[in-house]
């Protein structure tokens, strides 16, 4: 049997949202994955959202299977920083653009409330100038790509982790690795997109955090103004319940279930 593992929708997928392709090249593409969908004996996917459009996209009724990306990392005890860090790991392009951030923590440090930002990976230009057009170029660092230990050394040593759902029209599945991540370092997670999206869901299952809308300052405000009483008690701000069912372990055993099933409709058949 083959099972097909759809990281991302096919023609959906992000940076198509934002290209004008020719239509021999979306006939052509659209033909590929309908033989692709089609010959699978089950598909595996890593949200509800994609998983729905699958579905429909399937000639015939078939098995998919929502698989999560997880965690398999251990959280370490709270740092005790200068200030709070709060730190981004990935590519930051144009369409990941926090918005509201910076003009969160402008009217935050008239207040004395004053926090420290990092950013590891690819960060587009757009962003850099926003940086230093709000005066936070002293309290930014950017650091390149990492290797993965590394990374997860900088999680572990913040405050507060950054995630940014891209904004473009079909995000209400986008579910990157990098949430699941963020949930196993036990660590506040600050999200901006789409409020009605499958990150929203999980992070308010989770307790781990809150999603804020591409233009809510005042909730970015109001949240970070939050969590900054809590460090300064050196208290965690999230309880982080629920969060277990997302290990990896527990998604694993999940995975071996479908995968039996999809034996026993073969060997039904």
């Amino acid at each position: 049997p083959w099972v097909a593992d759809y990281r991302d929708p096919w023609k959906e997928i992000v940076y198509n949202q934002n290209q004008q392709r020719t239509a021999w090249a979306e006939k052509r593409d659209g033909r590929l994955e309908r033989m692709a969908i089609n010959r699978a004996d089950g598909i595996v996917t890593i949200s509800r959202d994609i998983q729905r459009l699958l579905e429909g996209k399937c000639e015939r009724v078939k098995p998919v299977k929502v698989v999560f990306n997880g965690y398999d990392n251990k959280p370490e005890p709270l740092p005790r920083n200068e200030c709070p860090i709060i730190t981004y790991t990935g590519a930051l392009s144009e369409t990941r653009v926090p918005t509201p951030l910076l003009p969160a923590l402008a009217q935050l440090r008239e207040e004395g409330v004053r926090f420290r930002l990092k950013f590891i990976g690819n960060i587009c230009p757009e962003f850099r100038r926003l940086v230093e057009e709000h005066g936070f170029g002293p309290d930014t660092e950017f650091i390149p790509y990492l290797p993965h230990s590394e990374s997860v050394q900088n999680i572990n040593g913040s405050d507060v982790l950054l995630l940014v759902i891209d904004n473009v029209p079909n995000n209400k599945g986008i579910l990157t690795g990098k949430l699941f991540e963020y949930i196993g370092a036990r660590r506040p997670i600050l999200a901006i997109g789409n409020t009605e999206g499958e990150a929203r869901q999980i992070i308010d299952e989770c307790q781990c955090g809150e999603m804020l809308d591409y233009a809510d300052v005042e909730g970015v405000k109001r949240v970070l103004r939050e969590w900054y009483a809590c460090w300064r008690e050196g208290k965690v701000a999230c309880s982080f319940a629920n969060s277990s069912a997302y290990s990896r372990k527990s998604l694993t055993g999940e995975l071996a279930r479908f995968l039996d099933e999809i034996m026993a409709r073969r060997e039904g058949k």
